[in-house]
């Protein structure tokens, strides 16, 4: 899901000649779902919701969320750690059994 995101990122603008280059622009938007995942199993993620209530969905979500796998890469990877995220506030989506 990296080496994705980096070949859409490296290949922006590549038939606009050289001057046109993703990254040097002050504001750069990326939409797209790479399928970014959460790094617990199944089974613990289906826990984890199964188990949220109103007064600790937040709490729960946070937890979940420290998991992610974009939101670990930004903090890993420092040409990564450009882009921002607006705050997640629902639950994974996830294609269920």
């Amino acid at each position: 899901r990296v080496q994705q995101f980096k070949d859409i990122v490296s290949n922006a603008f590549a038939d606009k000649g050289s001057h046109y280059k993703f990254m040097k622009h002050d504001i750069k938007i990326f939409f797209g779902d790479l399928n970014f995942r959460i790094d617990l199993s199944y089974e613990s993620v289906l826990s984890t919701i199964n188990s949220m209530t109103d007064s600790n969905y937040e709490d729960q979500l946070h937890a979940m969320l420290s998991y992610d796998q974009l939101n670990t890469n930004r903090v890993e990877c420092s040409w990564m750690g450009c882009f921002k995220e607006m705050p997640i506030h629902f639950l994974p989506t996830y294609k269920y059994d």
